[in-house]
């Protein structure tokens, strides 16, 4: 088999099953944090639940205070209580990527010399793969702005994480995707031209466009319904 395609496929092969594993341990990281909090969570193909029986804390809001003031003031600091949990929970997800893809830039930068000596090695490769955990916020925000155009309305979507958190904090559309995408873009580039071999790159960037799109398509459409309904 030609070199080249060896490559291709292999390379495809990862950024296929790469696709689930980035999926799940971002979910992952919203779920280390609710459970933290003491909520019961679910996983799912690509998505977690995370409940609470609110009901109950009213319950003894309104058995502890019997003043209307006193029980609108304790509603009101219940229910920012509640946005500062939700806000940890979304941010657990987006944290856990970024933290992933830090930590491969990290072991690849310490391992930079001994790449341009010896070339790339099993860890090397690994380190690079979970460097590009941070091709996520370059993907969130292409994707946000392809359906603000569709829209006509940028930065909309609520079940984006770095938007909501941008919302949270009444920051100006867009804000912290835009930085967090400009950050993934320089790892990115940084990792593919910077620490890949130039006999590599070709190949590698072709089969991140196949893989993702493929791994993509199959876990959200067939194999991720299936497994983790």
């Amino acid at each position: 088999m030609n070199t080249h395609l060896k490559r291709l496929l292999v390379f495809t092969g990862i950024f296929m099953i790469c696709v689930p594993v980035g999926t799940l341990s971002h979910e992952y990281g919203h779920i280390a944090v609710a459970a933290w909090q003491g909520h019961p969570t679910t996983l799912h193909y690509a998505s977690m639940n995370w409940e609470k029986s609110y009901q109950e804390d009213i319950n003894q809001i309104d058995a502890l205070y019997t003043s209307r003031e006193e029980k609108q003031k304790a509603y009101r600091d219940y229910g920012r209580k509640v946005r500062r949990e939700s806000l940890w929970v979304r941010m657990g997800g987006p944290l856990q990527t970024m933290l992933t893809g830090t930590i491969g830039l990290v072991l690849l930068l310490f391992r930079k010399k001994r790449i341009y000596a010896k070339g790339m090695k099993v860890p090397d490769w690994i380190a690079v793969f979970l460097s590009l955990f941070w091709m996520r916020e370059i993907y969130n925000l292409s994707l946000g702005i392809g359906r603000g155009i569709m829209n006509k309305n940028f930065f909309s979507s609520r079940q984006w994480d770095e938007n909501v958190i941008n919302m949270y904090f009444n920051l100006p559309g867009g804000t912290i995707p835009i930085v967090l995408a400009c950050l993934g873009l320089l790892v990115v580039l940084y990792v593919i031209f910077r620490i890949i071999p130039k006999e590599y790159r070709l190949v590698f960037i072709s089969s991140g466009f196949i893989g993702g799109i493929l791994g993509a398509y199959l876990w959200l459409s067939f194999v991720g319904p299936v497994v983790l309904p």
